[in-house]
């Protein structure tokens, strides 16, 4: 991840606003954590974003930071190649789908010819994962008595891991279309397994795991 500052505070980034830049050198992956081979630091002042710092070795040259892309250049150099949403993220982690982290607190930027025209703010609400059963996490499809149309009509209606399905009550179950008497006896059959069952009420599930909170009013 990029690292970007703004108004003072300190925020991580997927996105890659290096990767648009005309005539990019290739750099050398340095490790299977960075297989993009270098580290970026960009900084948004009055509007804009900067280049302050990079770090990394490219192919065929011995030049080292910023110089290995722009030669003679010193920092910060203006990104005004970069046109494009950028979502920067900082705080507790409050998610982690599919090995991307979800943060706290993201600000999605939108640029053109590096100068912000839009600006979204989102806070997460966030529920220490620490005080849910690790039960919880796991996939419905560990329900072994569960038919593989019965899983794909579960994840249909947002229904992913056990924690997903245990705050469900029977009625709202009972209410996917395709769903039926059998699939619940199957349900309910697996979970006791667990020690769990359907209508169990979890404090900070919405919050902390199905994190998609909305915006602080």
């Amino acid at each position: 991840m990029d690292t970007v500052y703004l108004d003072g505070s300190e925020y991580w980034t997927y996105a890659e606003p290096l990767y648009s830049l005309p005539g990019l050198p290739k750099f050398m992956a340095g490790s299977t954590a960075n297989q993009r081979g270098y580290d970026a630091t960009w900084s948004i002042v009055a509007d804009k974003l900067f280049l302050v710092a990079l770090a990394g070795t490219t192919y065929n040259s011995s030049e080292r930071g910023l110089a290995m892309v722009f030669p003679g250049c010193s920092a910060p150099v203006f990104a005004d190649w970069f046109c494009g949403t950028m979502a920067i993220q900082n705080g507790r982690i409050v998610q982690s789908p599919d090995f991307i982290h979800l943060f706290e607190n993201q600000v999605t930027l939108t640029f053109s010819s590096g100068r912000v025209v839009s600006q979204e703010v989102l806070r997460r609400k966030y529920a220490p994962e620490a005080l849910l059963d690790p039960i919880l996490f796991r996939p419905i499809s560990e329900i072994y008595e569960l038919t593989d149309p019965v899983i794909a009509l579960l994840v249909a209606a947002g229904v992913h891991r056990l924690g997903d399905l245990v705050q469900m009550s029977p009625t709202a179950l009972m209410r996917i279309r395709g769903f039926n008497v059998l699939a619940m006896e199957r349900i309910e059959e697996g979970l006791t397994i667990f020690g769990l069952k359907v209508g169990m009420a979890l404090l900070g599930w919405s919050a902390g795991v199905k994190l998609y909170g909305a915006a602080d009013a």
